[in-house]
């Protein structure tokens, strides 16, 4: 199984009143895990094959979808979603298989009304 370092950098605000931005930046897998396992990884240098990496989304909405990259690469994600909260899950995928997943938990809200003058 191939272990997913990522790093949630990023949650950006914009849109109408009822929804926002989900934005989110990392950096592709630079490494393999070769142990089979999340918990004990046995990680070792990654080649500059191309990797898959997933993103999919549950609260008001949910989804999925994916970027094709390469090894070390910088990523950024962005999907316009109603506000909400949402439990967001990160992984990445080559022709190894399936890698270790990233979760976390967010609060999408849009941005805020009119400066009253």
């Amino acid at each position: 199984m191939r272990r997913f370092l990522f790093a949630l950098l990023a949650l950006g605000l914009i849109g109408s009143s009822c929804a926002a931005t989900l934005r989110l930046s990392g950096t592709a897998p630079t490494q393999d895990n070769i142990s089979q396992s999340c918990s004990a990884p046995i990680l070792t240098a990654r080649g500059s094959a191309p990797v898959a990496v997933h993103f999919a989304w549950s609260g008001p909405v949910t989804g999925e979808d994916s970027l094709l990259t390469v090894t070390g690469a910088l990523i950024t994600f962005t999907r316009n979603l109603p506000a909400g909260s949402y439990l967001v899950r990160c992984w990445a995928s080559d022709s190894g298989g399936v890698g270790c997943d990233t979760t976390l938990a967010v609060n999408l809200k849009g941005p805020p009304w009119k400066v009253r003058l």
